[in-house]
């Protein structure tokens, strides 16, 4: 019956738990085995499944007979996403603080011993996993304490006509994969507007290691205002998506031209000031003796390549989404 799986998707969009589908099994195993037995003869009225779906409880107090009544930062509805999007982060914490400890060990001078070296780059890694814990911690905090979509109107007057319809598999949002696309969104906002040097060229003059920032300070004059905006949009488009759970007219027309703009970016850069910083290939020529203006210019070459797969990657993404967009609708 309708209204049953609706009550059903309900609870469900209230448990992050990898047993979700599980739970719902179990709890749609209940209902219909209830909806036997107030069924003298035939099927149960509308009246009676919603009498029935009353006494039940309400969504939000169903899932959390799932959990546990303790308090808690992170709640067990988001654990299980939260968990899981700590791990690629601190994955990624790890291999970027390691590949710089690399460097810091390289570019040291080799009279201090090898073991000091170590342990001052031990916090290094603590902080950088203390930083990528706490974003963490504080995103899904508030998913949790905010994310509470029809939960709170559902509640206080809890009514089955209140129930969300049921939405199509194709409009389901993998919240945990946006979640995923806002810590890297943000990451690149912070590094590209606060810490450009650190995308740098590193070389070796004979007496140790040095490095000169590799982006043209000329590029992200011209390309990051328009890098801000796409970001943005997107951040804004993903914490929709986390909030609703599914995709809606608007959600997906933002997305269409958000990869529209970036079709558009993509072609200005072809067209444009060449990302890398030329002073810094010809400091780091000088410093070793190499010509390496000719090497960045078939990089630069070949990254101008790489704008435009992208764009015609990002076209064509477009196009099969539109398509089967009509397609469900028709």
């Amino acid at each position: 019956m309708d209204l049953i799986e609706r009550y059903i998707y309900a609870v469900g969009q209230k448990i992050w738990s990898k047993n979700r589908k599980d739970i719902e099994e179990e709890l749609r195993s209940i209902l219909y085995d209830n909806l036997e037995e107030i069924s003298d003869s035939g099927e149960a009225d509308e009246e009676k499944v919603k009498e029935m779906l009353k006494n039940y409880g309400s969504p939000s107090q169903v899932a959390s007979r799932y959990g546990t009544s303790d308090k808690y930062i992170i709640g067990p509805r988001v654990y299980d996403a939260y968990v899981f999007v700590l791990k690629i982060v601190l994955i990624v914490l790890f291999i970027l603080t390691t590949a710089g400890v690399i460097i810091s060990i390289v570019t040291q001078s080799s009279d201090v011993h090898l073991g000091i070296r170590i342990l001052e780059l031990i916090p290094r890694y603590i902080t950088a996993f203390a930083t990528g814990l706490g974003f963490v911690t504080i995103v899904f905090f508030l998913i949790d304490r905010f994310d509470k979509g029809e939960e709170s109107e559902l509640a206080k007057e809890w009514n089955p006509d209140k129930l969300p319809k049921l939405v199509k598999d194709n409009d389901k949002v993998r919240r945990t994969g946006q979640i995923v696309s806002i810590m890297f969104v943000v990451l690149a906002i912070i590094l590209f507007n606060a810490y450009p040097e650190r995308v740098a060229v590193f070389y070796s003059d004979g007496s140790g290691w040095m490095s000169y920032p590799s982006l043209s300070k000329k590029a992200l004059e011209a390309y990051l205002p328009f890098w801000n905006v796409f970001w943005g949009i997107s951040l804004i488009n993903s914490a929709i998506l986390v909030r609703t759970g599914k995709w809606n007219t608007v959600t997906r027309t933002v997305k269409w031209a958000n990869s529209l703009f970036v079709i558009g970016i993509l072609i200005y850069m072809i067209a444009g000031p060449g990302i890398f910083n030329t002073d810094s290939v010809a400091a780091v020529s000088d410093a070793t003796g190499q010509e390496l203006k000719e090497v960045f210019k078939v990089l630069s070459t070949i990254m101008r390549f790489v704008y435009g797969i992208v764009a015609l990657v990002v076209a064509g993404d477009i196009g099969y989404s539109v398509y089967k967009y009509i397609k469900d609708r028709h």
